[in-house]
């Protein structure tokens, strides 16, 4: 380890002693000097108060190095001559503590809000990696033995920055960067429980630097709710303020929907904090009485879709779906591809029929096994009924009787099973 020498000392090695006869101070000129008797006393602290150099003058603004039996320390004396006790010294730009007895101070000191120099004993400013105060246990991270964390110590005054009363962790920014602290003040790494909320609300990440993340990361969930996740490992966007996305009452709603990057992708994230992935429901009211269709695509992609595809819906066969661009479902008659289609699933004709009836939006379409609708047709089924449709393909007709109520079947919703 690297050793500092008490900077810029006039020092001297004295041993402490106490004198027994008489003594006195003589003034010479502007010195004084210290007489044991008619001895003048040299390279001693006399009266434990007062530092008298080689040539018996008292003398300040030098440092002192004693010892006793209890050890060898350092003290320092003022401009007056006098020592410096129980405060706070600035000397050569460096700034010190000394005890009652007068000793500077090394280590942990003043119930451990401060740290000195174990070598010289200045005050130690901003980031320091240093053993725990008393050794407890504290959480490791990437950068820390088990014992050993990075502490941080205010610029100005040189108290470290640790949680208050009845609060286990608390954040100080830093260049423009959060780190989050414990009680004791150990810089903290990993998921850390942050606020008092319910679930992944209450947690942040924080980087092996201590920093806390911002943006996607792809990482194992909190331990705590372990349980409540499909894989060992999930994706997490992480907001401006440093806490998980996550739909607070866990209702998904369209007005959940979140854009994010340069592309504007947009993702739902659910109330564990991971975007969804396959066919999902989000309602499009407050009371959640209607709901529109949306496809999330896979794992991997975890955002919404637009455009035509084959989706597992609960069934051993891919059932064909279709989303506008803005990834809702469609619902009712499709002009691009000429079909019918429900909360965006296509809506065909029953395969032992030719033709079948659908309701949807209240109106009477005719479809055909394909889910295409039969516009300005007259046509019939199996069972010989007769069917009229005009240009949209809404059945007016029926056995040449104007339809005047609803005829058709209700359509079939997706299931949300696959």
């Amino acid at each position: 380890m690297k050793r500092y020498l008490i900077p810029a000392m006039a020092m001297v090695m004295i041993i402490a002693g106490a004198f027994t006869a008489r003594a006195d101070w003589v003034q010479k000129g502007s010195d004084y000097y210290y007489y044991n008797g008619n001895e003048l006393v040299k390279n001693q602290i006399v009266e434990d108060e007062y530092y008298v150099d080689e040539n018996g003058k008292l003398t300040g603004n030098v440092w002192v190095k004693t010892q006793d039996s209890d050890g060898t320390y350092y003290c320092y004396f003022d401009a007056n001559g006098k020592m410096v006790r129980d405060k706070w010294k600035t000397i050569n730009d460096k700034t010190y503590h000394f005890n009652d007895d007068g000793h500077m101070e090394t280590g942990w000191i003043q119930e451990n809000m401060y740290f000195c120099h174990l070598d010289d004993g200045h005050l130690l400013t901003g980031w320091q990696r240093l053993e725990d105060p008393d050794g407890g246990e504290k959480k490791a991270g990437p950068l820390d033995d088990a014992n050993i964390h990075w502490y941080y110590f205010s610029p100005s005054t040189g108290r470290k920055y640790c949680a208050g009363d009845g609060a286990d962790y608390a954040e100080k920014r830093v260049d423009n960067k959060r780190y989050c602290f414990d009680q004791m003040g150990a810089l903290q790494t990993g998921w850390v429980k942050v606020a008092d909320e319910e679930g992944i609300g209450g947690y942040k990440y924080y980087d092996p630097d201590g920093s806390d993340h911002l943006g996607w990361y792809s990482l194992t969930p909190p331990d705590e709710l372990a349980g409540n996740y499909a894989y060992d490992v999930m994706w997490f966007y992480f907001t401006n303020s440093g806490f998980p996305a996550y739909d607070e009452d866990g209702i998904p709603t369209v007005s959940d929907l979140r854009r994010i990057g340069t592309n504007k992708k947009r993702y739902y994230f659910n109330q564990w904090g991971t975007p969804v992935w396959g066919l999902c429901k989000l309602y499009t009211n407050a009371d959640g009485s209607d709901y529109a269709t949306y496809f999330f695509g896979t794992f991997n992609q975890s955002c919404v879709q637009h455009g035509k595809y084959q989706i597992m819906d609960g069934s051993d066969t891919p059932d064909t779906f279709y989303f506008h661009e803005s990834g809702e479902g469609y619902n009712g008659s499709n002009n691009k591809d000429g079909c019918l289609y429900y909360k965006g699933k296509l809506q065909k004709a029953s395969k032992d029929l030719t033709y079948e009836v659908i309701t949807v939006n209240d109106t009477d379409y005719l479809v055909n096994t394909s889910g295409k609708i039969m516009k300005k047709k007259t046509v019939k089924d199996k069972d010989g009924t007769k069917w009229a449709t005009n240009a949209s393909g809404v059945v007016c007709m029926k056995d040449d009787h104007i339809v005047d109520s609803r005829v058709g079947r209700d359509p079939e919703p997706p299931t949300f099973g696959g």
